[in-house]
């Protein structure tokens, strides 16, 4: 197909369009947290800006330790995610079994459900269970959302690798650990 100067031109401004509108609001909530007012207002000089928001968030201990919380939810859910991503995906794409299709969409059920949807029934399951809610529950309700998705980019690769390189490992002696 070819594109005319008229088309390029066209689809140029439409992309900045696009661009325009979903850039522009965040430069603006910038722009505003900038200001040394505490309540944003028209016009705005430059010699009204500071970063002192942005200071007094960075030097708050609440702040240091809501991000050292979150660390420890992401490394956490993160290296849980990893771990029943690789199993599950080596489970259903290596091996045949009764209820391997039966699996694999167990697995991968969090996925159709929203993100919001997904943690109220959780914060419900765990309410039900007299779970009191920590850091930890909410490390789980992430390894729920996220290890579906590991098990699907892990069972990507794992349908793509040849079987073949897994049989010259066996044959040279090595042991099922070795080979993963």
């Amino acid at each position: 197909m070819i594109v005319t100067r008229t088309q390029r031109a066209g689809f140029s401004l439409y992309a900045g369009l696009v661009l325009l509108v979903f850039y522009f609001p965040v430069f603006c909530i910038i722009v505003a947290s900038l200001s040394k007012k505490r309540f944003f207002s028209f016009p705005y000089a430059s010699e009204d800006m500071t970063f002192k928001w942005y200071i007094d968030a960075a030097n708050s201990p609440q702040v240091h330790d809501f991000v050292g919380v979150s660390i420890r939810i992401a490394l956490v859910a993160a290296a849980a995610s990893v771990a029943i991503g690789f199993f599950s995906a080596l489970a259903y794409a290596r091996y045949r079994w009764r209820g391997r299709q039966t699996f694999q969409r167990l697995v991968l059920l969090p996925l159709f459900f929203p993100q919001s949807v997904l943690g109220l029934a959780l914060l419900m399951w765990f309410n039900f269970f007299g779970v009191t809610t920590a850091w930890w529950t909410a490390a789980i309700a992430h390894t729920v959302w996220i290890a579906p998705i590991t098990t699907l980019i892990i069972s990507i690769q794992a349908y793509g690798l040849d079987e073949s390189l897994e049989e010259a490992a066996r044959d040279m002696g090595a042991t099922r650990w070795q080979i993963l």
